[in-house]
């Protein structure tokens, strides 16, 4: 840690090149620094960020008063490729005009068994709809994937493997359609190239020019995400 406790931090040293500073969901301050970079150079960044630190700290403690306030029930909203779905208590899980009605017995084992439940159905429905997608921009461009593959990562939004099998997270079924498209664009680019060089960003903006639009859509829903601890 710093030797300084108003702007005390944790240094994580690195074969980076840049300096970066990550504020924790409880406040705490990471800098993350090349591996010679001088301490007294690392202090004065610090310093002369302190007011992004400071409106970040404020905007993690009120995302963390969300997350402890918001809970799931029946009228409550949850995003699906752009829309709004209302939540619904009733006899049988069913979906139909925007309305998703989970069974009474799941709502009376509370709010983890409801999590659990619309977990089910946002992997099912991502099951079924996101092969599409992928077929669309894979016929488009020609980057073919070897395999699809749903998981429930909670913080990457979709991965691309070594083999050129593509992961995607059933949470990105709450993304706005165009959003979802980035993300499968941007894992069907990392089939042909394996990093974040030029390239690769060239490859995603000769398909979607507008992608750094659609990527900041993600973001928008990345914060409400976090207050509502999905």
């Amino acid at each position: 840690m710093s030797s300084h406790d108003q702007a005390a931090y944790e240094l994580i040293r690195s074969r980076r090149r840049t300096l970066a500073l990550v504020v924790n969901a409880d406040g705490r301050l990471q800098v993350r620094a090349p591996l010679r970079l001088p301490a007294a150079v690392i202090d004065r960044f610090v310093e002369e960020k302190a007011a992004w630190i400071a409106a970040r700290r404020t905007e993690m403690a009120e995302r963390e008063e969300n997350r402890d306030t918001f809970v799931l029930r029946p009228g409550s909203a949850i995003p699906c490729r752009g829309r709004e779905i209302r939540l619904a208590s009733g006899g049988a899980e069913r979906f139909e005009e925007n309305t998703l009605t989970l069974p009474d017995t799941v709502w009376r084992q509370g709010e983890s068994a409801v999590r659990a439940a619309l977990a089910g159905w946002y992997r099912r429905r991502a099951e079924r709809e996101l092969p599409a997608v992928v077929e669309r921009y894979a016929a488009l461009t020609g980057w073919r994937p070897t395999g699809i593959r749903i998981t429930g990562a909670r913080t990457r939004w979709g991965s691309c493997s070594g083999r050129n099998s593509v992961n995607f997270s059933w949470r990105l079924l709450m993304a706005p359609e165009e959003a979802v498209e980035y993300v499968v664009v941007h894992e069907l680019a990392h089939t042909v190239e394996h990093n974040h060089s030029p390239r690769f960003w060239s490859l995603v903006e000769g398909v979607l020019p507008d992608w750094k639009g659609r990527r900041q859509r993600l973001r928008e829903l990345e914060r409400r995400l976090a207050e509502e601890n999905w």
